[in-house]
């Protein structure tokens, strides 16, 4: 457990990458004034799609039988919550409409809230209160800059396969655990916006929990900031990861920065956290986490309800091969049915 930052690389929550409120955090802006969906992880056709520029997404999404068609809009269920269309109807009277950046798809008006949200409330699909959860023995974090631990679970709460991957959270599988508080926090970063406790601008686009199934650590990342703000500093990005920023640097498959988004960042921190335990921290070691990613500030097209599940966008899925993501993925833009994994 211990608190939001402590025992991560790098010592406290304000000295993650990312550093202080909202540095190197991709998308949005230090104010609160929103642009509309951001494109890389908005798939046309219903999907939910990257989190980046509004124009591709990355999504992650199959329905509630497992399957998954990618010519019509998720299920905001557990396994599929991650829609998004060409972001075009989500800008509000203070955006300017573009889609260029991974922190430019929320909406600051609050016309996207009418599925039932109020300040100061979380609630679930429906409208409804959930109930909340914890990770680790301390409360959660509450919302803020730069990337933060949610968490370690305790072995008492958890379930392990053969080889010793975390697969069941407090009874139930360790997918649903992890969507359900992926979309708790987008709640909670909402909620702030509302509050006037942390804005909109800072939190960018996307919130994102990432599990390592082996170690049981749970990290948070955000978009953050838009501009240079919101990137991860190149010199503290992990060596594995590093590896696959180079193959792409130069022609990534999705226009919005590979560095701004909030799954990447907090695969980083778990790959650090594995160094620092002696675990293996290369490829493998990807293929032993789990992400689940929300746009707070958009509503599920069907439901009408915020967060709105975010999938991988191409740049993401380059960076998190191997990295289950819970609403799919885009392997690069355009967006579209040829182009997507579920």
């Amino acid at each position: 457990g211990g608190k939001a930052g402590d025992n991560l690389p790098g010592g406290s929550a304000d000295h993650l990458p990312g550093g202080t409120a909202g540095d190197h955090l991709p998308g949005g802006r230090a104010d609160d004034v929103g642009t509309g969906p951001s494109a890389s992880h908005e798939p046309p056709s219903g999907h939910t799609g990257g989190h980046g520029d509004g124009s591709s997404g990355g999504g992650h999404g199959d329905g509630p039988n497992g399957s998954h068609d990618p010519t019509r809009p998720h299920q905001n269920d557990p396994t599929s919550h991650h829609q998004g269309n060409d972001g075009a109807h989500h800008t509000s009277g203070d955006g300017d409409g573009t889609h260029d950046h991974p922190g430019d798809h929320q909406v600051d008006n609050g016309a996207h809230h009418e599925g039932g949200h109020e300040a100061g409330t979380t609630h679930g699909h429906d409208g409804s209160p959930p109930d909340s959860l914890q990770v680790g023995d301390n409360p959660l974090p509450p919302p803020g800059a730069g990337q933060k631990l949610l968490g370690d679970l305790p072995e008492s709460r958890v379930r392990r396969t053969e080889d010793g991957l975390i697969s069941h959270v407090d009874g139930r599988p360790v997918t649903q655990f992890l969507d359900q508080l992926s979309q708790e926090r987008a709640l909670a970063y909402l909620d702030a916006k509302e509050a006037g406790t942390f804005p909109r601008g800072q939190t960018g686009a996307c919130v994102g929990s990432v599990v390592d199934l082996r170690t049981g650590r749970v990290i948070e990342g955000i978009n953050g900031p838009k501009g240079v703000k919101g990137l991860l500093p190149l010199d503290r990005l992990h060596p594995t990861l590093l590896e696959r920023y180079e193959q792409i640097a130069d022609a990534p498959p999705h226009r919005a920065p590979i560095l701004a988004h909030a799954e990447v960042k907090a695969a980083n921190e778990l790959l650090w956290a594995r160094q620092e335990l002696g675990l293996p921290d290369d490829v493998s070691a990807l293929r032993e986490m789990r992400a689940s990613v929300q746009f707070p500030f958009m509503d599920d097209l069907e439901t009408g309800v915020s967060p709105r599940p975010a999938p991988f966008c191409g740049n993401c899925n380059h960076m998190l091969e191997g990295v289950p993501s819970s609403y799919g993925r885009y392997l690069k833009d355009p967006p579209g049915p040829e182009n997507w994994i579920p």
